[in-house]
């Protein structure tokens, strides 16, 4: 009835988790293992076809979350469950929010961690340290070899979106992702534990800066001769920012442009400058020797604040004067790293206990089904679509 297969991973954010899962995967295939890459919003329903000894989620805080709640229905303690972390640079009121609230992700999940700084706040938060496993950030890796593309992407995306390669090209991927929150939204936040005062707090703050943002891009786009390309926060859409340009400056300037097409990586690689909110992005950036910035127009709350951001320079109106430091080793091999450890992790006793839910649980399997086949809208979502990828013998 099921296909098996040795590892399934699970991705939530294409363009952060996609390219990194497919080349560990390849280097499982290499040591002759198997696996499976599915979404976490439209693949659900394969687990009905497909068994694995090991799944890898993107993110683990309790038992609750979904699809692990799902999977550990099915198997139980049968299989191994590894968490991939994808959130490690996160700010203090995150660390919070974020913790690790149960036994099973404290003492039954693997963890990754890309450096000792994260894995003593998961050890704080009471993860056993034998179940941590150090292995550097994938995506950096796979930033790192790709600058030597640059002109080969600078190329590509001009031709896409008609972006002049004479011009300096300004690539700002941006975190406003509160500013945009509903009520609604906070509310369920708070619900599961995010800090009441802290949530109201950080949607006024958001939408703060992003109107500030506006102002900024607006006298950026006149004094400097760049190409300025804007990318909304995952969960955002270009059309929501081509509200707030309409409400606030009324136009957006002829030489800024909204794009979340191709991945973060490509747009970091071809462009010369990077600037943020408070994007991960732009600490990926700097670690590979680009001229960075975060645009910080008030200042930031204490509770917003991760250890690097004082690291790089931090400015409320545009100087050319930018961090710049090429400090990323190539040589911890990320990607070898974190395969090693699936292999080493891989259950022998995997079975199948239960395959028969509730109507709650069968309505999620179901909405999988019907999004991924394009029978429901995606809405938002669309954007982390892909097709499952199998790698077997």
């Amino acid at each position: 009835m099921f296909k098996e297969v040795d590892v399934i991973f699970f991705v939530e954010h294409k363009d952060r988790e996609l390219e990194s899962i497919k080349l560990i995967s390849e280097k499982l295939k290499e040591q002759g293992k198997t696996s499976l890459i599915l979404s976490v919003y439209f693949h659900v329903h394969y687990l009905y076809l497909y068994k694995a000894k090991t799944f890898v989620f993107p993110y683990l805080i309790n038992q609750n979350d979904w699809p692990v709640s799902l999977v550990y229905k099915m198997y139980g303690d049968s299989v191994e469950y590894i968490n991939m972390n994808w959130e490690q640079l996160i700010s203090k009121v995150n660390e919070e929010y974020k913790k690790p609230q149960d036994d099973f992700v404290k003492q039954k999940v693997k963890h990754i961690a890309w450096n000792e700084h994260f894995k003593e706040y998961l050890v704080r938060y009471g993860v056993d340290r034998d179940n941590i496993a150090i292995t550097g950030n994938p995506a950096n890796e796979i930033l790192f070899k790709l600058l030597d593309k640059k002109s080969e992407w600078r190329t590509k995306l001009s031709k896409e979106i008609n972006l002049d390669t004479n011009k300096k090209w300004l690539f700002m991927p941006m975190n406003y992702g509160w500013a945009f929150s509903s009520d609604s939204l906070i509310n369920a936040k708070i619900k599961k534990g995010y800090p009441e005062k802290t949530a109201w707090e950080y949607r006024e703050y958001s939408q703060k800066c992003l109107n500030q943002f506006m102002f900024f891009i607006e006298k950026l786009s006149k004094e400097y001769n760049y190409e300025i390309i804007i990318r909304p926060h995952p969960s955002i859409t270009e059309n929501d920012y081509k509200k707030v340009f309409d409400e606030t400056i009324g136009y957006i300037p002829k030489n800024v442009y909204l794009n979340k097409a191709h991945s973060i990586r490509e747009w970091i690689v071809a462009s010369d400058i990077v600037g943020s909110s408070w994007s991960t992005s732009v600490w990926d950036a700097y670690n590979v020797g680009k001229p960075v910035f975060l645009f910080t127009p008030f200042k930031r709350p204490e509770w917003l604040d991760v250890w690097w951001n004082d690291e790089v320079v931090n400015l409320d109106d545009y100087k050319e004067e930018v961090s710049n430091k090429i400090s990323y080793k190539n040589a911890e091999e990320t990607i070898e790293k974190i395969a090693h450890f699936c292999i080493e992790k891989l259950s022998h006793k995997s079975r199948i206990a239960n395959y028969l839910f509730d109507i709650k649980i069968n309505a999620k399997i179901i909405r999988s089904f019907l999004m991924n086949n394009n029978l429901i809208a995606a809405k938002a979502l669309e954007y982390d679509r892909f097709e499952k990828i199998g790698y077997e013998k």
